[in-house]
């Protein structure tokens, strides 16, 4: 499982967002989003939602966990799911 700060980092790169234009985004302090990358601490779970969402990534995988990292593709599924009508 790779860690929450390497997850970070690896999203900001592929999405080419700067630490100042997450906070932007977020309303999160940069100095707090440098220390998520450092590692000095983790966010905590209302953070994490609102870096998910700026990322457009699941929070769960953003926390490490081994599942996909795409929303847009949960959202397409659930948003499928919710108009199939039973037989």
């Amino acid at each position: 499982m790779n860690s929450f700060k390497d997850r970070l980092k690896q999203i900001m790169s592929e999405r080419k967002i700067s630490q100042s234009e997450l906070s932007r985004r977020t309303g999160i302090g940069r100095n707090s989003i440098s220390d998520y990358l450092n590692g000095k601490y983790e966010a905590k779970q209302d953070k994490v939602f609102e870096l998910a969402k700026a990322l457009n990534v699941n929070e769960a995988w953003l926390m490490g966990f081994d599942i996909s990292k795409n929303r847009e593709i949960e959202n397409s599924i659930t948003s499928i799911y919710d108009k199939l009508t039973p037989p």
